[in-house]
């Protein structure tokens, strides 16, 4: 930028100051002019009619002694000396006296006199003397006086533009100046920008630009800043929600422009991302074989400027899927081409695992809640079966029929043992948890795992120190134990290693967010390991489902880990399985932490019955109620071949209504489910308020009621799990009697 008295500012505050002043300059000069025309014009005037006034008197004396001569020589002496450049007396007579001349110059003053003599009779009229004085000296006058004027004004005015345009440059324009060179000249960093004022003069003025000029630096900085933080927010953001942003230009077929992001998403680096073909190695490298087609329909449909919402899966580098969803939308461009969008695009596949999630969570409870109705009533009727069996084998006296009755019982066996696999997976079975230590336990059962598993297979058990209790059923957890091991040896046909850990653990929200059957908390994990052939992600999928299997027929049921699965929900804990093709397989039973000091009521020892004749049952007066009128029937008469008299009813009511009748009643033997509003549960209770001595055994095919950590009532509640023997019936009933005695005799 450069200032000069041509150009810029400098010559527009020249202009700006020298035009009024040259205007102003030029009314003054006019009117000073006018002003000295005047005054020299009065002068004039003056001059002339003084001189004649001296004379006139004499002239006329002159002509009244028509003294010719004397009035020529004064006419002359007007002339010659004064101001008055013509002179002229004329009468009517036609004398005419005259000197220098008159008539050429239009703008000369010009006056006239009457020339008068007094006489008695009136004045005598001599002439007419007419005097002509030249205007040219005044004119002369007020010339020079405007051109003096002009002159000395001009002068000042260039001087005073000179001085003006001085100090302009000096406290204004050198100072912007240097501000605008300061400005050009700026560090990329606004942070290093200062306008240094000590280096010219500077005025408040310039003080109050510089500080101004400042300010918009600071506040340029504070939005850049905000700016940065607000665009390092959204980066997070997005990162977080899994957002990329890119550009494509189906054209070239190549991305214009994409993110950090959107580049990881497909496994690449943002420069590599650049140089991809779209159609060769987006679309036909890393989609997925199944979704070629969708992706060439979806191009297609973007090339003919649609915006639209896509969701597919991209093969990353290590072979696996990952699903992203992408928006596109169309760009307005100037030549009308359509194929060129911009792309949105987000990670869902932990949306989509969540999803899958849900979905087998919600098959595998629509089957448990399947299964464990069908195995409920199927255990009645193995109950009803197998106690009519073992009736007709009590009363049966010919060996062939009795061998035939067992056989049929050992099937009966088989079916309990079926339906109590389903009741497992169905969470439907009937728990008694104690505390254990899982560590002592898992110790306590490597000889049975050793002997399951076979020598082929390398054993090895790794627990923590100082491991948590849990409050489980150890029966069940020993079956759940046992069939993972069943399960991992039958992966290794060639043997392997097999490992057991025990371990404290706790699951976060993260880990409660990636599997939603999981809760936060502490827990002990128990996790079995095989080295065998691993699953894939379909039999992955399926591996919790009852009876699914992926072994030959007849060697294997396909409850073992719906068993597990099962046994973990109702325990309160989660069960975990891992595994791929030629990986091996990993399954973690998590187990809740038991914060109580000392185990409960349920983990008492079982009393056992001193006789194994009928005799301490004879007599005895067993309280029947279940629903089931076969079951009933079957195990009235079952009772009654022990000695006891029965007394039964169908529910909860009946059987208050028929118990007010029963002067005694010595053991109440109930279904914990009925129908109507009373269950197992309530029938105790309110029988126990009638004789206190009752003794109270509950049967379940399964049970929604029966709480792990419940003590319904004081003493001992023995349980029969249907289908039972008539040998655990009457174990059953003793027990019942026995804990009822403990309790009396305290």
């Amino acid at each position: 930028m450069r200032f000069s008295f041509r150009s810029g500012l400098g010559f527009k505050a020249a202009v700006s100051i020298a035009v009024p002043m040259l205007v102003i300059l030029a009314i003054s000069g006019i009117m000073s002019g006018v002003v000295a025309y005047r005054t020299a014009n009065s002068q004039l005037e003056n001059a002339v009619q003084n001189t004649v006034a001296d004379d006139i008197g004499l002239i006329k004396e002159y002509l009244w002694q028509l003294d010719i001569r004397a009035v020529q020589s004064k006419l002359d002496a007007y002339v010659k000396f004064g101001q008055i450049t013509g002179a002229m007396i004329a009468d009517e007579s036609g004398l005419l006296i005259q000197a220098g001349t008159l008539g050429q110059d239009p703008s000369a003053f010009i006056v006239k006199y009457s020339l008068e003599y007094p006489q008695i009779n009136g004045p005598v009229q001599l002439g007419v003397l007419t005097l002509e004085a030249s205007r040219d000296p005044t004119w002369a006058l007020a010339r020079g006086r405007v051109i003096q004027l002009i002159a000395v004004a001009a002068s000042t005015a260039l001087l005073s533009i000179f001085l003006i345009q001085q100090l302009l440059n000096f406290y204004v324009l050198s100072p912007i100046k240097q501000i605008a060179l300061g400005l050009r000249q700026r560090p990329a960093d606004w942070r290093a920008f200062r306008i240094d004022k000590d280096h010219f003069g500077a005025t408040k003025e310039i003080d109050e630009l510089v500080l101004s000029i400042h300010e918009m630096r600071d506040q340029i900085l504070a939005s850049q800043s905000e700016i940065s933080h607000n665009q390092i927010r959204l980066a997070q953001a997005a990162k977080l929600a899994g957002l990329g942003y890119a550009t494509s230009d189906q054209t070239l077929d190549r991305f214009q422009e994409c993110d950090e992001n959107y580049a990881e998403m497909h496994g690449k680096s943002v420069d590599e991302m650049l140089q991809l073909s779209i159609d060769r190695d987006i679309i036909g490298g890393m989609s997925h074989p199944d979704e070629l087609v969708q992706r060439s329909a979806t191009k297609r449909r973007i090339t003919r400027g649609q915006s639209l919402s896509v969701t597919g899966r991209v093969r990353m580098v290590g072979g696996e899927y990952r699903h992203i969803r992408k928006i596109f939308l169309a760009k307005e461009i100037p030549d009308g081409r359509g194929d060129i969008f911009d792309i949105v695009a987000q990670d869902v596949t932990e949306m989509y695992l969540i999803k899958e999630q849900l979905l087998q969570s919600q098959k595998l409870e629509a089957i448990g809640k399947l299964t464990g109705g069908i195995a409920h009533d199927f255990n009645n009727i193995l109950a009803v079966i197998s106690g009519n069996l073992e009736l007709i084998r009590d009363e049966a006296k010919n060996e062939p029929s009795i061998g035939y009755l067992q056989t049929a019982l050992i099937a009966v066996e088989r079916g309990a043992t079926l339906t109590q696999g389903l009741l497992a997976f169905a969470r439907k079975q009937t728990l008694i948890p104690k505390v254990i230590d899982v560590s002592l336990l898992v110790n306590q059962s490597i000889g049975l795992i050793e002997t399951s598993v076979g020598a082929k297979i390398k054993l090895k058990i790794l627990t923590d120190k100082n491991l948590w209790t849990v409050k489980a059923d150890r029966a069940q957890l020993e079956a759940v134990l046992l069939n993972l091991a069943l399960n991992a040896r039958d992966a290794m046909p060639d043997g392997g290693s097999l490992t057991i850990g025990v371990h404290n653990t706790s699951l976060d929200d993260n880990d409660a967010a990636e599997n939603l059957d999981a809760v936060v908390g502490e827990y002990v994990c128990i996790s079995v390991t095989d080295s065998g052939e691993g699953m894939s992600a379909g039999t992955l999928e399926r591996a919790f489902e009852p009876f699914f299997t992926t072994k030959d027929v007849g060697q294997g049921t396909g409850l073992g880990l719906s068993m597990a699965f099962g046994f973990a929900k109702q325990s309160g804990g989660h069960l975990k399985l891992y595994s791929e093709l030629g990986q091996g397989a990993t399954v973690k039973l998590y187990l809740p932490r038991d914060c109580t000091s000392s185990d409960d009521a349920t983990t008492t020892a079982v009393a056992t019955a001193t006789t194994s004749s009928g005799d301490s049952l004879k007599g005895r007066h067993v309280f029947l109620v279940e629903d089931d009128e076969g079951l009933r029937k079957t195990i009235a008469a079952q009772i009654r071949s022990l000695g006891c008299i029965v007394s039964s009813a169908a529910d909860g009511k009946s059987a208050l209504k028929l118990a007010r009748k029963s002067p005694h009643i010595d053991i109440l033997l109930s279904d914990i489910i009925l129908p109507d509003a009373m269950d197992g549960h309530s029938v105790a209770s309110e029988l126990t308020k009638s004789f206190a001595d009752l003794a109270v055994v509950f049967m379940s095919g399964f049970s929604d009621t029966m709480k792990r950590d419940e003590v319904l009532l004081p003493g001992k509640i023995e349980l029969l799990q249907k289908p039972f023997s008539a040998k655990k019936l009457k174990t059953a009933l003793l027990n019942g009697i026995a804990a009822q005695a403990s309790i009396a005799a305290r």
